[in-house]
């Protein structure tokens, strides 16, 4: 159960991330030049690709110290980065993006290690069960982070928006705190 709350902790983050880096990185103005159209998008797709890399690390650190130990560490970079982008607005716009990238490698690190824990404790005949059950609770949680993160830019700010984005890290970073506890 704890690695279904990290995972969904995760999913929330993560797909909306995914999905609305793109739009705020082209609300910035790095280097006194606003980062429009084709700019925005390169620079979302870098903060998205450098996750490649961090799924490797994720992986090996894993392998090295556990898988939830891995994830807490994970979850506790990306919420520092959601953390501290809500108050980008008052940061020079490369310092905001290098923090974007720290985000896109370090939000994705975790990803593979929810599985892993469940695949590795959960009573084998019910591993496909378990495996489904989180996924679907992972998926429903990232629809209605994907829905409510326009809104709240709307409504209020990026910061609001990003805030609400870095409590999901938090709590599946309590729930990772509690399993590394009790492997």
């Amino acid at each position: 159960m704890l690695a279904d709350i990290g995972y969904m902790g995760h999913m929330w983050e993560l797909y909306a991330m995914w999905a609305w880096i793109g739009v705020f990185i082209g609300t910035l103005e790095p280097f006194g030049v606003h980062v429009a159209g084709v700019a925005a998008s390169l620079t979302a797709f870098v903060v998205i690709a450098v996750g490649a890399g961090g799924c490797l690390l994720g992986g090996l650190i894993s392998d090295r110290v556990g898988r939830s130990q891995a994830a807490l560490a994970s979850l506790l970079c990306s919420g520092s980065c959601a953390v501290s982008l809500v108050f980008s607005s008052h940061y020079p716009g490369w310092l905001t993006i290098a923090i974007c990238v720290v985000w896109g490698f370090s939000v994705i690190a975790d990803s593979a290690q929810f599985s892993a824990i469940v695949t590795e404790h959960a009573i084998q005949q019910f591993v496909g069960s378990a495996l489904s059950l989180q996924l679907a609770c992972g998926y429903a949680v990232t629809v209605v982070a994907i829905w409510l993160v326009p809104r709240l830019v709307a409504s209020y700010s990026w910061g609001i928006a990003l805030g609400i984005l870095a409590l999901s890290p938090l709590v599946g970073s309590i729930a990772m705190w509690r399993s590394a506890r009790t492997s």
